[in-house]
């Protein structure tokens, strides 16, 4: 019984939901003429300005460093060539002679009034009493054993004990004369006190200078009790010169050519008074 009242329950509920309300239609609204409004205009885009162009910073340069002035260096000329000193025995043989002053007998001496020469205590004196004068004391023939000589190496060691500046000592080579104490021409090789040299000629009684310097040389000692020792190669119309072992000089002369004989010299031109010394004469022959 209560199954058949279920049923007939579901049976209504079922119809009841199947009767369907009216749907009430829509009232139409007519129509109107009243145009739409237009869309509102949009502004027009911004011109865009183009950019105030911005020049390029430009990049310092680096400021150039100035450069140093160049300091102009000094052109120094050239030094000169300074020659070799030539050989002063090339060509030497035998020796000829030589003395050491133990005796007078070989050489020119006396009183001369104005002048006296003597040996004494192994040296050779000069003095000369006044001044402007010269006196030179020569070779004698048992030095050079009747010998005249051309072509040597001569060597001889002075002194001087007064002197002024140009005081002049020295050694006489190739001389000739019909005197005995005297010659009447030859080549003088001399010092001076001032240390200054010269090469004389003295021919036809005049004196020349063919070679020299006025100015002091190193290699002479200079001044009172200065000692030197003058040497000379002669060979031909060649001579070589040389003092204390120092080359000075090379000249060439052959205004008195041959042979000749030896002597010492000394001068007084500035001076009341002069004394020298000699001592160690030696020569040897020289092969051209």
């Amino acid at each position: 019984m209560k199954r058949t009242l279920l049923l007939i329950g579901l049976i209504l509920l079922t119809a009841c939901s199947m009767v369907q309300t009216p749907t009430p239609t829509a009232t139409p609204v007519p129509p109107t003429n009243t145009p739409l409004p237009p869309p509102p205009t949009q502004p027009p885009p911004p011109t865009p300005i183009p950019p105030t162009p911005v020049p390029p910073t430009p990049i310092p340069t680096e400021t150039p460093v100035p450069s140093e002035t160049p300091i102009p260096t000094e052109t120094l000329p050239p030094a000169p060539t300074v020659p070799a000193t030539p050989d002063p025995h090339e060509g030497q043989g035998d020796l000829l002679f030589e003395d050491h002053f133990d005796t007078y007998a070989n050489w020119g001496i006396g009183d001369f009034g104005n002048s006296f020469v003597g040996v004494d205590n192994g040296v050779l004196t000069m003095t000369l009493g006044t001044n402007h004068i010269w006196r030179l004391s020569p070779t004698g023939n048992v030095l050079t054993k009747n010998r005249t000589i051309a072509d040597f190496y001569a060597q001889v060691t002075t002194s001087v004990a007064e002197c002024r500046p140009v005081t002049e000592y020295g050694m006489i080579f190739r001389g000739s004369g019909s005197q005995q104490q005297a010659f009447d021409q030859f080549y003088a090789f001399v010092v001076r006190c001032n240390a200054s040299w010269k090469l004389y000629r003295y021919l036809d009684g005049e004196f020349t200078g063919i070679a020299g310097s006025d100015l002091p040389s190193p290699a002479i000692n200079k001044g009172p009790k200065a000692t030197n020792q003058l040497a000379v190669r002669a060979a031909g119309d060649e001579f070589r010169l040389y003092v204390n072992g120092i080359y000075l000089d090379t000249t060439h002369d052959e205004k008195i050519p041959g042979e000749g004989r030896f002597a010492v010299y000394g001068s007084s031109f500035e001076t009341d008074r002069a004394e020298f010394s000699f001592d160690d004469f030696s020569a040897w022959h020289v092969t051209p």
